[in-house]
Formats: C-alpha cells, structure tokens, sequence
C-alpha cells in the first residue's frame, strides 16, 4: 500500500513515496531480472499510478541509479570531511554488502544506462570534486584527471567483478585493495 500522502508537509510525502517506490523495487528485484521489470509493473505492484511514478523518476534507470545515489549521499553528509575518504569506501562497499540481491541483479545490465557507468560517473565526480576542494582549484591539471579516471575506472571494474562474482571477499578487503591502490597523482593530496 502507498504511503499516505496527505499526513505531513509535501517533501516529506514526497520523499515517502520515493522510498516506497524503491523499497517495492528492491524487493522486485529479488525474485525478477532487472531486465524483466517494468514501470507498469512496479506501478502494478506499488498501487500507484503511472503519474506518481513518473513525478519521482524518469524510468527505471533513473530509480536504480537515484537508490545508489541516495545512499551515498547519505553517506557523505555524515563524512563531509575529505579526510575521511577511506570510510566513504568503507562504507560504500558495507552498503552494496547488504544489499547484495540489488546490487547483483542491476550490475548485471551492460547496455545502455547501466548502473556500472553510472558508478563510474559517481566515483570520478567524487574525486574530482574533493581533490578541487583540496588543492582550493575550479580545474584540475590533467594528469590529475587522467589518473581520476584510470582510478574510477578500475574500481568500478573491481566492484563489478566482486558484486557479480557472489561477493566472496568480505567488503573490507575490496575496500582497503581500492585505499591501497590511489594513483600517486591523486595520492599527493592525501593525507
């Protein structure tokens, strides 16, 4: 059932109901491919309308990347100190940990709005963005940039490997093999 939208202020419905469109997601994808999932069936099995749905996401693509971004941001919002770095990666991995069946069954898509190019896009921008704040620049020098998307690139191809290979290791030690491998261009700003 929807949560009730008419108890509280409008952005808090409105977040309610972005949450229970993506918890109805989450536990869809637990039984059904990525691939086989709809917007008419999440819509089916929400009981909301077709409207609802798109007033919160574009299609199911944006709804698996907003899940992911929703986390993270979370995540950076209580580590808002570039310093903390290494327990951003901690945490990153502890929460595809948990949600294991998600995350299986989206980084397997490889066509089109993939959720592994959009994990890409998070982690450069990521990077960028602190290492911008740390060296107090609006531009990057583009040796910096290159060893960012080197960097991105290769955690992303490990954490695709990890996720569809049943996630054997436990997350510490895919995130301390990305801690121990920072390019030294972007390692520099490190402390």
């Amino acid at each position: 059932m929807p949560p009730d939208l008419l108890k509280g202020d409008a952005m808090s419905a409105r977040m309610r109901t972005k949450d229970f469109i993506a918890d109805t997601f989450e536990e869809m994808l637990k039984t059904q491919s990525f691939n086989s999932i709809t917007v008419q069936g999440i819509i089916q099995t929400c009981g909301i309308s077709r409207t609802t749905f798109y007033r919160h996401f574009q299609d199911k693509f944006e709804l698996m990347n907003w899940i992911y971004k929703a986390r993270i941001e979370d995540i950076l919002k209580h580590n808002p100190d570039f310093f903390t770095w290494k327990k951003v990666i901690y945490e990153t991995l502890q929460f595809i940990q948990e949600k294991n069946s998600y995350f299986k069954n989206t980084f397997s898509y490889k066509n089109q709005n993939a959720l592994g190019d959009f994990l890409f896009e998070c982690t450069r921008d990521y990077w960028v963005h602190h290492l911008q704040r740390e060296a107090n620049v609006n531009e990057l020098p583009g040796e910096i940039v290159a060893s960012i998307k080197f960097y991105s690139a290769g955690v992303i191809y490990t954490l695709g490997a990890w996720i569809t290979g049943g996630m054997k290791e436990p997350y510490e030690m895919i995130a301390q093999r990305m801690c121990d491998n920072i390019p030294k261009p972007i390692g520099q700003y490190l402390k």
